[in-house]
């Protein structure tokens, strides 16, 4: 506290409040003491306690309120405390999550080559001019900002967009930007030059046994100065095998090398250029991106972010039990459940409201090791169960994991 009034205090107490329903304050005093004149003074010897739940979603922007008093003076002041780090995202509908991350969205790092001079999964040749734009038709339905597409445009300046267009801008611009391709997915935008000497070329592939659509830029020159080749892929998963809590597709962009140079741009916009996560434009990064490193991953799905738990990072019997997640939580009308059971083991899945009494029995749905259920939060009856507090208990012979989720409604 900083006293910047007219007199001194002698024995200025407070307390500490919150809307939050996600943080608990377990002390709410905090006492100052004399505070004189155009001075300042901390409440360490009273510290106020503050908890968030473990159900707290990362990013979440807690309310808090400190009321000040001395007698019949008191003053107010309302400020905000975020929980936990977030990634990288637009308005919260797309996330980009970093190979090596800490949340469970995050990908792993595996590069594909798809260029000619494989001797197994050999891309088609692109052969791109100078600023050139490939107009592709995808193996499986391919949802993007709510729309449903079934082709690619594939440009020779680094990026994709969803749907058809003859554009092959290659100025790149900060996201979003209405001078910048619709429905665009950047991985490296910038005037790129494949015809320059050397290997350069764009390839495309239909890895048809991983469900996914590849897209390579093998060894491409920038035009504004050569001898800085760049190698990337921009990946799209169909979404009927990798669901989203939205449906739609997930976009995973390889980097083999980091960028050489910095006149680029990387990331995604809507089909109306209005909306846009920006992940690095000309040199800057977005405030909670990574660099961009030789074999970095970056994942673009909306799936909301959940840190993996200790068992997943640490624990080396993590195999032998099981991990289950739900998103997003809180949840409206629909919760996607992640289920790892191991091999050999018989589990159940069952909800309960706070009173304990059973309200669905989601064990049938469970069909494999690794499961991700898609429950549209109504009851055994299919009635949709009202807003509140619900607790998923997964069991199995050897143990047995409660999670806590809201319904919103």
């Amino acid at each position: 506290m900083k006293n910047i009034g007219g007199r001194s205090f002698t024995n200025l107490a407070s307390t500490i409040s919150t809307t939050s329903p996600y943080v608990t304050i377990t002390d709410n005093s905090g006492n100052f003491g004399s505070i004189l004149i155009d001075s300042t003074k901390e409440n360490s010897a009273d510290r106020y306690g503050v908890q968030a739940l473990s159900s707290c979603p990362l990013g979440h922007k807690a309310p808090f309120r400190i009321i000040a008093r001395e007698n019949t003076w008191a003053d107010t002041f309302d400020f905000q405390l975020m929980v936990g780090s977030v990634p990288p995202s637009d308005t919260g509908y797309y996330y980009s999550y970093h190979s090596g991350g800490p949340w469970r969205q995050c990908p792993v790092y595996s590069w594909f080559p798809i260029d000619t001079s494989q001797t197994v999964n050999q891309g088609v040749s692109l052969d791109p001019s100078d600023d050139q734009t490939f107009v592709i038709n995808l193996p499986f339905t391919f949802k993007y900002y709510g729309t449903n597409y079934t082709q690619v445009s594939i440009c020779s300046n680094g990026w994709v967009a969803l749907g058809s267009t003859t554009l092959t801008t290659y100025t790149n611009t900060p996201l979003p930007n209405t001078q910048a391709p619709p429905a665009v997915v950047c991985g490296i935008w910038d005037d790129l030059y494949p015809p320059a000497v050397g290997p350069g070329d764009v390839y495309y592939y239909n890895d048809a046994a991983r469900h996914r659509f590849i897209a390579e830029w093998f060894k491409v020159e920038h035009l504004s100065q050569t001898g800085y080749p760049e190698t990337f892929e921009i990946i799209l998963y169909d979404p009927a095998y990798y669901p989203t809590p939205t449906g739609d597709g997930e976009i995973i962009v390889q980097y083999k090398e980091a960028m050489h140079l910095t006149s680029n741009t990387v990331g995604i916009q809507n089909y109306g250029c209005s909306v846009g996560l920006q992940y690095y434009y000309e040199g800057a990064y977005h405030e909670y991106a990574v660099p961009i490193t030789t074999a970095r991953a970056l994942k673009y799905t909306t799936w909301p972010p959940t840190l993996m738990t200790a068992i997943e990072l640490d624990s080396p019997d993590r195999l032998s039990r099981p991990v289950f997640s739900a998103c997003p939580n809180p949840a409206r009308n629909r919760l996607m459940i992640n289920l790892q059971v191991p091999a050999g083991q018989k589990a159940s899945l069952r909800v309960y409201d706070p009173a304990g009494r059973l309200v669905r029995d989601l064990s049938r749905m469970i069909s494999s090791t690794t499961t991700i259920l898609d429950w549209n939060c109504t009851d055994d009856r299919g009635r949709d169960l009202p807003k509140g507090v619900y607790f998923l208990r997964l069991s199995t012979l050897e143990t047995e994991k409660t999670e806590k989720v809201i319904l919103l409604r």
